[in-house]
């Protein structure tokens, strides 16, 4: 091969790239040390990152979800609330959605908002038949204690609407 032939085919001199490349190859050592340095410092940044996530849920203007929010808000004064939604034949949604609604209000710390509730309910909760919305207040004093509760109410919905008709 003729030393122009070889020039153009190896990386030219001056090349950032190619001397880059060529400084990497030269020194892997250095660039495993780099790394290693690297994830060290980035795991140590990181240690407490899950403690300093929390969930902020995306609601998006005119959704059934903002507006199950808007009625939350409103009416608990804080969105720390849960709706279930019952869909099925008429009779069905009637009979468990009762039945629901009467199971969670005895729950300790709840406050339940539903068709079936006395005293008045909330426009909206019955969209059309067959289907309904329960909102469930839940109140808590710590994180753990709020997902405790969520359980309990998450038992006390499978439970009971499994109900057959």
């Amino acid at each position: 091969m003729s030393p122009a032939r070889k020039r153009r085919a190896g990386p030219r001199r001056g090349s950032r790239p190619g001397a880059l490349g060529e400084s990497l190859t030269r020194h892997p050592r250095l660039v495993l040390g780099f790394w290693v340095l690297l994830v060290f410092v980035l795991a140590l940044v990181g240690r407490n990152l899950p403690d300093q996530l929390e969930a902020h849920p995306l609601y998006i203007s005119g959704t059934e979800p903002a507006q199950a929010r808007e009625i939350s808000l409103r009416q608990f004064g804080s969105d720390e609330s849960m709706v279930v939604v019952l869909r099925g034949p008429r009779a069905a949604v009637d009979l468990q959605g009762r039945e629901l609604a009467k199971r969670i209000d005895a729950l300790p710390s709840t406050v339940v908002v539903s068709p079936w509730s006395t005293g008045g309910t909330l426009g909206g909760l019955r969209p059309k038949p067959g289907v309904a919305g329960v909102v469930v207040r839940v109140g808590h004093r710590s994180d753990e204690g709020l997902t405790e509760m969520l359980e309990l109410v998450e038992g006390t919905v499978t439970k009971t609407v499994g109900l057959t008709v």
